[in-house]
């Protein structure tokens, strides 16, 4: 009998709350995965079932590719809202959002999947490339932040200088205050950069010592 391997999930998974509620889009593994909502427990488990011939793929693995995959999809979406103007940049920038959340969501999966995990050494490794992916996303979720605001902009100059009420010198300077908190805006967002760079250092620099460590073990075992 197919072994199955349950680990608890968010309540919002199964809003619903009724038995084998199918995943989400963004949790929908090629295995016929379903959620199952217990109510006595008034929770949700996952339940996965491997399929014929999935033996040697574990789900830490498909987890990882779903990441892949979104991630990929959202820095396309980001490069587009650099592009696009208007009502398009808007539509791309709310698709963008709801991205974002999904990969917030798949990561706080992976991460309950790592503490369920029994070998140590997977559990480290799973931990660090949990720590890479959240890096990652949060550097496209600040050039996101950068986007919204420069469109942010952009439409409130079209609406000032839309207002006929208003005379020059209230433009000049409803133009300059915006300038001003425009300004500070980036110099917040330049800092917050340079904090997720050096985050980023220190991730890399974990890396590299489990790299080390896992080289010392093996040349360990064979001597």
């Amino acid at each position: 009998m197919a072994s199955h391997k349950t680990f608890r999930i968010k309540r919002k998974l199964a809003k619903a709350q009724r038995v084998n509620k199918p995943v989400p889009q963004w949790f929908r593994l090629r295995t016929g995965n379903r959620i199952r909502y217990n109510y006595a427990a008034d929770v949700c488990c996952f339940i996965f079932q491997p399929a014929l011939g999935m033996a040697s793929v574990s789900l830490s693995s498909q987890l990882k590719q779903q990441y892949g995959n979104l991630s990929a999809s959202l820095t396309a979406n980001v490069a587009r809202a650099q592009r696009l103007t208007g009502a398009e940049k808007r539509a791309v920038i709310e698709e963008a959002d709801r991205q974002i959340r999904e990969i917030d969501e798949l990561l706080e999966q992976i991460e309950l999947f790592s503490h369920d995990e029994t070998d140590e050494h997977e559990r480290k490794r799973l931990t660090t490339t949990i720590s890479s992916f959240r890096i990652d996303a949060q550097k496209l979720e600040t050039e996101l932040e950068k986007i919204r605001r420069q469109a942010a902009i952009v439409d409130q100059r079209a609406e000032l200088f839309s207002e006929d009420s208003l005379n020059e010198n209230q433009k000049a300077l409803l133009i300059n205050n915006t300038e001003i908190l425009e300004r500070s805006s980036r110099r917040l967002i330049d800092a917050y950069d340079l904090t997720l760079e050096t985050v980023d250092i220190g991730a890399q620099t974990l890396r590299d010592l489990e790299s080390q460590r896992e080289v010392i073990t093996k040349t360990k075992n064979r001597v």
